[in-house]
């Protein structure tokens, strides 16, 4: 689990960063990105609806997603806001093309 530090919590936040950020999406989830102050922690934040898939499979969606979100973290990741949204195509792809996907969005 990401620290609260490293979280968006609030609601009102996560819309915020959705509808202003710029996007980029792949075929497995669309990611917001906000600049915030330099040197502030990265922040991330995680929608993922029912049209992924079962519980199981949007809870093993997440936990893959926050892994990644973490290691992004660890390698000095900050100074944004981030929300990822997921789509349906997400929740049948293996943890490699998640991986991929997100190294290409976020250079990793």
């Amino acid at each position: 689990m990401l620290a609260r530090v490293h979280r968006i919590v609030d609601g009102d936040h996560l819309r915020q960063v959705s509808r202003r950020g710029a996007r980029a999406a792949t075929d497995y989830f669309v990611v917001a990105r906000v600049s915030t102050q330099p040197g502030s922690p990265g922040r991330f934040g995680f929608v993922v609806s029912k049209q992924v898939g079962g519980a199981v499979v949007r809870n093993r969606l997440k936990r893959r997603l926050r892994e990644m979100a973490w290691n992004e973290i660890l390698e000095g990741f900050s100074g944004e806001d981030v929300v990822v949204r997921a789509l349906p195509a997400g929740g049948r792809a293996s943890y490699e093309d998640l991986a991929r996907a997100w190294g290409g969005l976020f250079g990793s």
